[in-house]
C-alpha cells in the first residue's frame, strides 16, 4: 500500500507509545498488526496539515512493515537467526492468505481468555464505507456502520510504503530487526514502490494553479497512461423463461464477487464478500435441483411456466458498486427496456436501439422488469468466535418502498426461515438429513436503519418503488471487527452450518415466489434437499474461503483451470475487452476476455447448475462457446487441471507477435493484441508490472491486464473436454460506464463529466446505455501503474565504527602509497640518468 520508498534502518516497535519514545531518526518500522490501527491513525492525524508534511515522530517513518501477528510468529518459532541473508522480504503473494489465516486463528483463540485482546480489531475501511453512494433516503446525521474502521484505505500515502509481510518475510524482518536492537543501524531495508499516478495526483492537488474541485485525477492519469481503471466482470444467469423480448418480470438474487483491503494482494473477504457468494451459488443449485427433482418425479410438468429467477454475481462492488450500477443502468436505460424513472413509476415507449446496436445487457434481460431484488451480504460470520448474533439474520428494506410490499416480502422470507429451522429434513417419507440446523430467525432491521452499503443501492437510486431486501448478519452496525482487512480470511471467519441454513431458507422462499400455484410450489419444495445443500455449502466454502484448498477443490478442478489456487478477491484492473463501447453480450458476454479466477469460477458453476446439463447438444466436445449454438455455452471446457509441484497451476498465454493487422483494425476487437502493441510502443507502459512479456506463464491475477484469455481458448484437441448446454448465462462489464477503451488510440477514455453530479431529464431519444442517471455520477476508481522492480529487500551495511576504520585504513594506505610512489620515482630518475 502506498508509494515512494527509500533505504533506512529496520527496527521493531511494539506500540504507539514505544514509537513516540524511541523513534528519533529515519527508520523503516516493523510493527505488529495489533498495534497498526492506532499507529496509522495517529500518523494520519499528524500528517493531515495544510502542507501535508509530517511533524513529530511521523517525519522519521520511512515505511511500515506490518507483522501479521501470532500466527506468523508461531510459524517462525525456533529459527536460529541464520537466515539473515540478502533476500527479498516480500515477493510471493500466495503466502499471504495462510499467514493471515493462521494469525487470525491464534488471535481468536487468545480472545477467549484475554480481556484486553477481546477488544482488538483490524478494519482499515471507513466507518461508513462508500458513503457517497449511500441510500437516497439516508439523510440523517453521522452513521457508523463500521465502528472498528480506522479508514486507511481512502488515504493518500504517496511517499509512505506500507507492506503486509508473509511468513518468510516476517521471519527475515524479525531477525534483522532483532540484530539492530533498539538503536542499531547496520541492518537496513530498501522499499521500492514508485506509484506514478499517486505522485502525480499529490502534486496536482498541492499545486496552487489547480483547483481541487475541478481537477479529475482519474481522467488525467488515464490520459497519461499512468494508471488503469479498476473493474472486471459481473456474471448473470437465470432459471426459468429466458425468451428474448419476454415481458414477464423476474426476481434477482445477487451477491458480490470481490473484496477490499488495505493490502490488495490480501483481500480475501471470507465473510464480507464470499459468505454471500457461497449462499447465492448454493441457492442457484438447490433451486434448479428442486425443480428438476419435481419434474423427474412427475410432480411438475416439464413445460410448467414459472417466474424467472436471475442470479447475479456483481464485480468490483468495493469500488463504487461498479458491477451492480452498470447492470442497473442497463436495465433502466430507455434503450433497453420500458423505463421506470427514479421513483416516478412512469413508462416511456421502448426503442429498438438494441436491434441495431450491440449491448452489454443479455438479450433475455431486455424489456423485463425486476420485481424483487434479494441481495445477500455478509451472513456467515462465525458466532462461535463471540461476535454477532448467533440466532438472527436481519432483513434491510428500502425506506421508499410501500410498507405493504416491504412487509409482504419480509414476511415471506421470515416464513421460509421458520420452515428451515423446524424442518427435520423429511422428504417423501425419507429422512434426507438428520442434522438439525438450530434456530435461525429472520428479523426486520430497525426502522431507523437505512439500507446498508450493498448492491441494492444501485437499483434503489433508479427505482424507489422496487421491492428489495438485503440479508445481513447485523442490524445497525457491522459485527465483524476485521471487515475489509487481510484478517477476513479462512474458515474460522465463517460458520458453514449458518450459511447452509440461509441457503435453504432463501431457496424455500424462491420456490414460493416463483411458483404462484400452491400445489406446484409444494411439489418443488419437497425436493429441497438439506443434505445436498449442506454438502454443496461445505464444498463452496472450501473453494472460495479455505486458503489451504481454494480452487483446488473438487468442483474447481472439474470446472476450470485457475491461474491461482487461492487468489485475492481484489477486483484488479479492467481488461480492455470489458471497456469496449460496443461490448456485445451475445459474443463478448460468452467469453469474458480477461475475467479473473473468481468470476470465471462463478460463471462455470452457474452455467453448470442452471443449464440443461442433461442433454449434450453438440456432436463433438467443445473448447469454447463459439463452437456452440446461439442459445448455448460451452461448460467445463478447461476442467481437470493438474497442478505443479508447488500446487499452483499455470496457464501459458501467447500474444501474437504481429500487431495491427488489417483484420484487427477493421474489427476493432482484438483488445489483448492492441494493448500488447501499446506496451511495445509506449515507454511509459514498458515497466508496468501487470504487462507481462509477449510469451509468459501467468501466475498471479495481477498480470491479467491486456490478456485476451477467455474460456477454453485455443484449438488444442486436448482442451475439447467441454460440452454445449442450453444456457443464457453471460458476462457483463463491471467497470464505470464513464470509461471506455479506445482500440485505435490504445487508451482508456473518460467521457465528458460536465454536470456529472446534476440530475438531468431522461426523456431524450438520444440517450445511450452509457448515459443513464446511474452512470452520469459513476465514480471512477483507478490503480497506478507500477515499475517492474518493486518490492522490499533487506541487507546489512557496515557500522559507523567499521566505516571509520575503513576510512582510516584507506587513508593510511593512500598515504603510504603516495610516499612509496615518490620513492620509486626518485629511484627511477637516478637510474635513468646513469644509463
Amino acid at each position: 500500500r502506498g508509494g515512494g520508498g527509500g533505504v533506512a534502518p529496520l527496527r521493531a516497535f511494539e506500540s504507539l507509545a514505544d514509537i513516540k519514545q524511541r523513534l528519533k531518526s529515519s527508520t523503516i518500522v516493523l510493527l505488529p498488526a495489533t498495534a497498526f490501527p492506532k499507529v496509522i491513525t495517529a500518523f494520519i492525524a499528524a500528517t493531515e496539515t495544510g502542507d501535508n508534511k509530517a511533524t513529530g515522530w511521523p517525519k522519521f517513518v520511512a515505511g511500515f512493515l506490518v507483522d501479521p501477528g501470532p500466527g506468523a510468529r508461531a510459524e517462525t518459532d525456533g529459527t536460529d537467526g541464520s537466515e539473515k541473508e540478502h533476500q527479498p522480504v516480500v515477493d510471493d503473494t500466495t503466502k499471504a492468505a495462510p499467514t493471515a489465516s493462521a494469525a487470525l486463528a491464534t488471535l481468536l483463540a487468545t480472545r477467549k481468555g484475554n480481556v484486553s485482546a477481546a477488544h482488538w480489531s483490524f478494519s482499515p475501511q471507513p466507518k461508513y464505507p462508500q458513503k457517497d453512494l449511500r441510500s437516497i433516503t439516508d439523510i440523517g446525521g453521522p452513521r457508523e456502520w463500521n465502528p472498528s474502521g480506522f479508514d486507511a484505505v481512502s488515504r493518500l500515502f504517496a511517499n509512505l510504503p506500507i507492506v503486509l509481510l508473509d511468513a518468510d518475510g516476517t521471519r527475515v524482518a524479525r531477525a534483522f530487526a532483532a540484530e539492530n536492537g533498539k538503536g542499531g543501524t547496520e541492518r537496513v531495508a530498501e522499499m521500492r514502490f514508485a506509484m506514478t499516478a499517486a505522485a502525480d495526483a499529490e502534486s496536482n492537488s498541492l499545486s496552487t494553479n489547480t483547483k481541487k474541485s475541478t481537477y479529475n485525477h482519474a481522467k488525467a492519469c488515464l490520459s497519461k497512461r499512468a494508471c488503469q481503471p479498476i473493474g472486471g466482470y459481473s456474471v448473470v444467469a437465470a432459471v426459468g423463461d429466458t425468451t428474448q423480448n419476454s415481458s414477464s418480470d423476474l426476481i434477482l438474487v445477487s451477491a458480490r464477487l470481490d473484496a477490499s483491503a488495505l493490502f490488495h494482494d490480501a483481500a480475501f473477504g471470507a465473510d464480507a464478500g464470499m459468505s454471500g457468494l457461497v449462499v447465492m451459488l448454493g441457492v442457484a443449485k438447490a433451486f434448479r435441483g428442486a425443480i428438476k427433482g419435481a419434474q423427474n418425479a412427475g410432480e411438475l410438468p416439464i413445460d410448467k411456466k414459472q417466474k424467472p429467477v436471475a442470479f447475479a454475481g456483481f464485480g468490483a462492488e468495493a469500488f463504487g458498486h461498479a458491477g451492480s450500477r452498470r447492470i442497473a443502468g442497463l436495465l433502466y436505460s430507455k434503450t433497453n427496456k420500458v423505463y421506470r424513472g427514479a421513483g416516478a413509476g412512469g413508462n416511456t415507449a421502448r426503442t429498438t436501439h438494441e436491434e441495431t446496436h450491440p449491448s452489454a445487457l443479455p438479450k433475455w434481460l431486455r424489456g423485463r422488469s425486476v420485481s424483487q431484488v434479494l441481495d445477500i451480504g455478509a451472513v456467515g460470520f462465525a458466532t462461535r468466535n463471540g461476535f454477532g448474533d448467533e440466532a438472527n439474520i436481519f432483513a434491510h428494506v428500502p425506506k421508499g418502498v410501500e410498507s405493504s410490499a416491504a412487509y409482504a416480502l419480509v414476511d415471506a422470507l421470515t416464513h421460509a426461515f421458520a420452515t428451515t429451522s423446524r424442518d427435520t429434513g423429511v422428504a417423501n417419507g425419507t429422512v434426507v438429513n438428520a442434522t438439525f440446523v438450530g434456530s435461525l430467525v429472520l428479523k426486520k432491521a430497525s426502522a431507523a436503519t437505512p439500507l446498508p452499503p450493498s448492491s441494492l443501492l444501485s437499483f434503489e437510486r433508479l427505482d424507489k418503488t422496487l421491492s428489495g431486501v438485503v440479508l445481513t448478519e447485523y442490524d445497525s452496525q457491522f459485527v465483524d471487527p476485521f471487515f475489509g482487512s487481510a484478517f477476513d480470511v479462512g474458515v474460522d471467519q465463517v460458520d458453514p452450518l449458518r450459511l447452509a441454513a440461509v441457503t435453504e431458507s432463501v431457496t424455500r422462499y424462491l420456490v414460493s415466489a416463483a411458483f404462484q400455484n400452491a400445489n406446484d410450489a409444494n411439489a418443488v419444495a419437497r425436493h429441497v434437499s438439506r443434505k445436498d445443500i449442506h454438502a454443496v455449502t461445505e464444498e463452496l466454502v472450501s473453494c472460495l474461503i479455505d486458503p489451504s484448498i481454494g480452487f483446488g477443490c473438487d468442483v474447481g478442478q472439474k470446472l476450470f483451470t485457475p491461474t491461482e489456487v487461492f487468489p485475492s478477491r481484489y477486483a484488479g484492473v479492467a481488461s480492455p475487452a470489458a471497456g469496449a463501447r460496443d461490448f456485445d453480450s451475445e459474443t463478448d458476454g460468452k467469453t469474458g476476455a480477461g475475467a479473473d479466477d473468481t468470476a470465471r469460477f462463478v460463471w462455470e458453476f452457474l452455467a453448470d447448475v442452471t443449464g440443461d446439463t442433461g442433454e449434450v447438444t453438440c456432436d463433438v466436445k467443445c473448447a469454447r462457446s463459439t463452437e456452440c449454438a446461439a442459445n448455448e455455452v460451452c461448460v467445463r471446457a478447461t476442467g481437470e487441471w493438474s497442478s505443479s509441484g508447488s500446487g499452483r497451476p499455470s496457464i501459458s498465454v501467447s500474444v501474437p507477435s504481429s500487431f495491427g493487422t488489417s483484420e484487427t483494425k477493421a474489427k476493432g476487437r482484438s483488445y489483448g493484441d492492441a494493448f500488447a502493441r501499446s506496451q511495445l510502443d509506449a515507454n511509459s507502459l514498458r515497466e508496468n508490472r501487470r504487462h507481462g512479456p509477449i510469451h509468459h506463464t501467468r501466475l498471479p491475477r495481477r498480470s491479467l491486464l491486456g490478456s485476451e484469455l477467455g474460456f477454453g481458448d485455443g484449438d488444442d484437441d486436448s482442451k475439447r473436454n467441454g460440452r454445449c448446454v442450453a444456457n443464457a448465462i453471460r458476462f457483463v462489464p463491471a467497470v464505470s460506464a464513464k470509461v471506455t477503451f479506445d482500440p485505435d488510440a490504445l487508451l482508456w477514455v473518460v467521457e465528458d463529466d460536465t454536470d456529472a453530479d446534476t440530475d438531468t431529464d431522461t426523456d431524450t431519444d438520444t440517450e445511450t446505455e452509457h448515459e443513464t442517471t446511474s452512470s452520469r455520477d459513476d465514480p471512477i476508481w483507478c490503480e497506478s501503474n507500477w515499475p517492474s522492480a518493486i518490492g522490499v529487500r533487506v541487507f546489512q551495511v557496515d557500522s559507523v565504527a567499521s566505516q571509520w576504520v575503513s576510512l582510516a585504513l584507506g587513508a593510511g594506505i593512500t598515504f603510504v602509497s603516495y610516499f612509496v610512489s615518490k620513492e620509486l620515482e626518485t629511484i627511477a630518475r637516478v637510474r635513468f640518468k646513469e644509463e
